[in-house]
Order: structure tokens, then sequence, then C-alpha cells
């Protein structure tokens, strides 16, 4: 399965450019659960390419993203995921943003420490 997007950034002005000529894929390899399809409900993987398809890069290891957005006139997009070597039946939800300028995933680790800790007090 493949899904792209227009990034809604690249309709927005950043420091004098008139748009960000990128387009995001999420990309099902492998039907993971084995329910005959490749759908949403599959690990998937999220890259990143030039407008024009080229430069194709994969953003993240390891992850099945959730959710993906830009935010505000930033080149950088904030990322939901879930980390594909969990071993848990209920898979904790996680953050990070990916650097379109300097081609680099950032987990907010400090976010998943404090939301961790926030479910475990509401759950006693």
């Amino acid at each position: 399965m493949l899904k792209d997007t227009i990034p809604p950034i690249s309709k927005q002005i950043y420091k004098g450019a008139a748009f960000f000529p990128y387009i995001l894929y999420t990309i099902v390899f492998e039907d993971t659960n084995e329910d005959g399809r490749l759908d949403e409900n599959d690990n998937n993987d999220l890259y990143i390419s030039d407008i024009n398809g080229k430069n194709l890069k994969k953003i993240g290891k390891d992850i099945k993203v959730l959710t993906y957005k830009f935010w505000r006139n930033e080149p950088k997009f904030y990322i939901t995921y879930t980390d594909r070597n969990d071993t848990t039946l209920q898979k904790p939800k996680k953050f990070g943003f990916y650097d379109i300028l300097t081609d680099t995933f950032t987990p907010l680790t400090n976010t998943h420490d404090a939301l961790q800790k926030v479910e475990q007090i509401l759950e006693q």
C-alpha cells in the first residue's frame, strides 16, 4: 500500500522559500498482521522524497508511524509512533520529529517518560 501526500507546509512560506518541494509516503511492505491485506493495520514505514520522487529516504527505524503533522512554517514535522521492537500488547505511543534540513529524526524521550509516569499514576 502506498499513500503519498503533499505536505501542507508546501503551501506556506518559510525563510523566503515559496514552498517545500517534498512528498511524504507511508508504505506498507508486508502483511504483518497476516489478514491477507496490506493496510493501515500492518507495520508501515515513512519516507520522504523530493517532489519529483528522487532522493527517497526512510524516516526512523523500527517504528510504526501512527500520525505525522507539519507545524507552522518550520521545515520539520512531528510524528506519533510505536516501537516495533516493543513486545507489550498495548504499545505506548511515542513522539518525535523529523528535521528536513538536517535529515534527522529525533525521538522526544522526555515526553515519552513523562507520559508513562502520568499513565502509571492514573492506573493506580
